[in-house]
């Protein structure tokens, strides 16, 4: 447990470059029985005054010049053009500390469960799905289906799954600032 609690957070702090991007927040909240689409906790009326903008990663990486020349080299016409070489590195790494998150949920939550079911859990609501993510306080859980009853009852029995707190805040800070940096990519 201890190594793969190490390991999340190099792989967050190698993610971010040592940069101070780590967004100090008040109690998240969260409505559990909100059904919109594309909805989730980042868009909770009032988490919105310490929730950054979607570029802000982008912005912390253009500020840093050592940052930015990983990313970015002028050309002998001196245009900015991005390398897509440390793109794609920086996208392994990036699915990198997703594994390591999908451990933490294997090894700190109440039972196994399949691979394809953690690697498919939604962070917002869609049209055909709900969330499996959820904030309540500062703490992350994951709501997973146990499918031995559907045969009995017809119906999923939803079971909730706590994060431990690096994994959970690690969970929060991807959300807020390094998704939509990998989105763009």
């Amino acid at each position: 447990v201890h190594a793969n609690q190490d390991a999340i957070y190099q792989k967050y702090m190698n993610l971010t470059f040592g940069l101070n991007v780590f967004i100090e927040h008040p109690t998240v909240r969260d409505i559990a029985s909100h059904h919109e689409n594309d909805w989730s906790w980042l868009k909770h009326g009032d988490n919105r005054s310490w929730v950054p903008h979607r570029h802000y990663f982008l912005e912390a990486l253009s500020m840093s010049p050592e940052v930015r020349e990983r990313f970015r080299r002028k050309t002998a016409s001196g245009e900015d053009v991005w390398l897509i070489s440390a793109m794609v590195d920086w996208l392994q790494l990036y699915a990198g500390l997703h594994l390591e998150l999908l451990v933490a949920a294997e090894l700190n939550t109440s039972g196994p469960a399949r691979g394809t079911e953690l690697t498919a859990l939604l962070a917002v609501d869609v049209e055909t799905a709900r969330r499996n993510v959820f904030a309540v306080g500062n703490n992350f859980i994951l709501h997973r289906s146990y499918h031995k009853r559907q045969a009995a009852t017809g119906l999923d029995q939803l079971i909730p799954d706590p994060l431990d707190a690096l994994a959970g805040e690690v969970m929060k800070q991807e959300l807020l600032d390094l998704r939509p940096f990998a989105r763009l990519l």
